[in-house]
């Protein structure tokens, strides 16, 4: 078989047309590529113009914590395994309510205009069933670290340092974990289990712009466990949101670079 000669000309205006299909694929999957992080930063780009919106939303969040609310305080107050089981099927709200926040606070990260955004409500409604799925996986985390905290000292022999070292990188892995599950209900179109695998997952992939969010989620927890008044006031100050906004801030950027299925 005669292998084919090419002349330099022929030799370059094959690699024009390389070129040229080169660019028209780039141009074609322009909208594809993942999107930056906006060119002024978090406080001018993302929180300040979202203020006012930004606390309607979390107020959403807030009406849907309530229960969660009411059984935590009544089963600090009086006990009882009926206000777990009561918090736990509770997180069946807070679970969507909270995907719903952060997929508000995504479209502020991105920039999405007001008059296409979708309202928390609707994609309250949309996701329900996968946010309350997950919700209450996040709950039965939240809650056996929540035992292990208040009764896990007095069960072990373990030294008091130790023992609230390991009680602080348990909370700040399922702070994390918590993070990565929503912001993949949120913004993906992935099914129930591949988000909880991802979750795990991305704890190691998100590297620094999720250890921060997560440590600032912490940092809240602790915050509202030993003075639960602050926490609760900051609460309805719409510190969830500020969070949110955020972990979105930082995350999206690498997350559109390993999560490709988005829903738009």
């Amino acid at each position: 078989m005669k292998k084919k000669n090419y002349s330099q000309l022929n030799y370059e205006q094959e690699l024009a047309r390389k070129e040229r299909a080169e660019k028209k694929a780039a141009k074609a999957g322009k909208s594809e590529l993942p999107e930056k992080e906006p060119p002024y930063g978090f406080w001018r780009c993302v929180l300040l113009p979202n203020i006012p919106n930004l606390l309607l939303n979390n107020l959403w969040f807030v009406l849907f914590s309530l229960p969660a609310l009411f059984c935590l305080g009544a089963f600090l107050m009086v006990g009882g395994l009926i206000f777990i089981l009561g918090l736990l099927l509770s997180m069946a709200l807070v679970g969507p309510a909270m995907a719903s926040l952060y997929h508000r606070c995504y479209e502020y990260t991105r920039q999405v205009p007001k008059l296409v955004r979708e309202p928390f409500m609707t994609f309250f409604r949309r996701e329900f069933r996968q946010g309350a799925a997950c919700g209450l996986v996040l709950g039965i985390l939240w809650i056996l670290l929540a035992f292990y905290s208040l009764v896990g000292q007095s069960q072990t022999e373990t030294q008091p340092a130790v023992y609230y070292t390991i009680v602080f990188l348990c909370l700040f892995l399922v702070s994390y974990y918590t993070i990565t599950v929503m912001a993949q209900v949120s913004q993906f179109d992935l099914p129930t289990k591949a988000i909880l695998k991802n979750g795990v997952i991305l704890l190691a992939a998100c590297g620094w712009r999720g250890v921060v969010p997560a440590l600032l989620q912490t940092a809240y927890v602790l915050i509202a466990v030993a003075w639960p008044s602050t926490g609760l006031l900051l609460f309805f100050l719409a510190v969830p949101g500020i969070i949110f906004a955020a972990a979105t801030h930082l995350l999206w950027p690498r997350l559109s670079q390993i999560l490709l299925t988005s829903q738009e």
